[in-house]
């Protein structure tokens, strides 16, 4: 195969690449936001408190990354409910004792969340932004060569050979 063949079938791979990357990242955050809204219309409103932070570190090549994470507590049907939430951020995100809009589901009320946009919706939009940034390189590197259709060498080896 020639080197300019060759390069051409790896940028070709890459784009059919970013192409599913962007195809697998909407399809989960269709999921993750149907999923939030499956639970948020079957999640009771409470009221509750912030008792702790969580302090989780992830050690990797670019240092330490440190996140808190809040556990609150609410009170259903008589009993006290103490959970972790599902999303951390900075230390000062939240304060012991401070009160906070709290979700869950009533059969089961350790399935719980703090009521806020970034906890509620913060998972999906960060694969939708994904997404967009695959198709977006994906489109660029589609236009930049000219927009042909699709190599049919990337599925027929009798097609690779003939290049």
């Amino acid at each position: 195969m020639k080197p300019a063949v060759l390069g051409r079938a790896v940028l070709d791979i890459v784009q059919l690449c970013l192409m599913w990357v962007a195809v697998i990242f909407g399809v989960t955050s269709i999921g993750i936001a149907g999923y939030e809204g499956w639970f948020l219309h079957r999640a009771v409103a409470a009221t509750g408190t912030i008792v702790s932070m969580d302090v989780r570190e992830d050690v990797g090549d670019g240092g330490t990354v440190v996140t808190y994470v809040p556990v609150f507590t609410f009170t259903t049907q008589g009993r006290e409910v103490a959970v972790h939430s599902n999303a951390g951020g900075k230390e000062d995100a939240y304060r012991i004792g401070q009160t906070v809009a709290v979700r869950y589901l009533a059969s089961d009320p350790e399935h719980a969340q703090i009521e806020s946009f970034g906890q509620t919706w913060g998972l999906s939009l960060g694969f939708l932004i994904a997404a967009g940034a695959c198709g977006v390189l994906w489109g660029a590197m589609r236009v930049k060569r000219g927009a042909r259709e699709f190599p049919v060498y990337l599925f027929s080896p009798q097609r690779a050979i003939a290049l």
